[in-house]
């Protein structure tokens, strides 16, 4: 199945880890003055909807169906007006350029052209503009999730996660046990996350128009290491 097919239910309690508010509260600094922006592979709105409460006129762009759903829900709870748009960020359009873009929890990981994509980023901002997104490090994609296998054993669900790293990608499988009643429904989804060097990623935006590229371990938001698991970009517009 397609990911986030499946995922999209269990996703924000599989993601209870990442710590939305430390990073928003980071990154906010560089988004003074910014009021009109997109928000990439949004997923179930959490960074989106935070936007949104400090005012920020986002547009949540997502290519699952499930996790719009559930990013839409969390709008309506919150009575936000957000919008949201079922698109592959890889080839999205906007109406109109905006004041920054931002891309949380990997979603560049996913698309395997950056440079058309930062090129994309970069046509789409305003002078001035800053795009904002992290990726899953090098490290972490080829030392720890590489080749191994992941599980987790919830009381209505279980979820088997095996891993395979070739030719500088890694492919995905999860599948998951659902319990209904008396007994589980089995459905499986797959990724596949492309390994990227921090230096590789800076040379893609520096070709693609961006300057004063700031980096930064994006769980500590001090400086990124070898082992890193997580690296922050924030790059900008002139």
């Amino acid at each position: 199945m397609n990911a986030y097919s499946v995922l999209a239910s269990k996703y924000d309690t599989l993601m209870t880890d990442f710590d939305y508010d430390g990073y928003f509260e980071f990154i906010k600094k560089y988004l003074v003055g910014k009021v009109k922006g997109a928000d990439m592979a949004s997923g179930s709105g959490e960074l989106t909807m935070r936007l949104a409460k400090a005012g920020k006129k986002v547009v949540g762009i997502d290519i699952s169906e499930e996790m719009l759903a559930a990013a839409m829900k969390k709008a309506r709870d919150n009575a936000l007006n957000t919008v949201f748009l079922k698109q592959d960020i890889a080839a999205f359009e906007l109406t109109g350029k905006v004041d920054f873009v931002t891309v949380c929890c990997d979603g560049v990981n996913y698309v395997k052209d950056i440079g058309s994509f930062f090129k994309r980023v970069h046509g789409a901002l305003k002078d001035g503009g800053v795009f904002i997104f992290d990726i899953s490090t090098e490290y972490k994609l080829t030392e720890v999730i590489a080749n191994n296998v992941f599980y987790e054993d919830a009381p209505d669900f279980t979820y088997l996660w095996t891993n395979r790293l070739s030719d500088n990608k890694v492919d995905m499988n999860i599948v998951f046990f659902t319990r209904e009643g008396e007994l589980y429904s089995r459905r499986e989804e797959s990724h596949r996350q492309y390994v990227r060097s921090t230096d590789d990623v800076i040379g893609s935006l520096n070709e693609a128009g961006f300057s004063g590229v700031l980096t930064f371990d994006g769980e500590s938001f001090k400086g990124v290491e070898h082992d890193s698991k997580r690296a922050l970009f924030i790059a900008f517009k002139k």
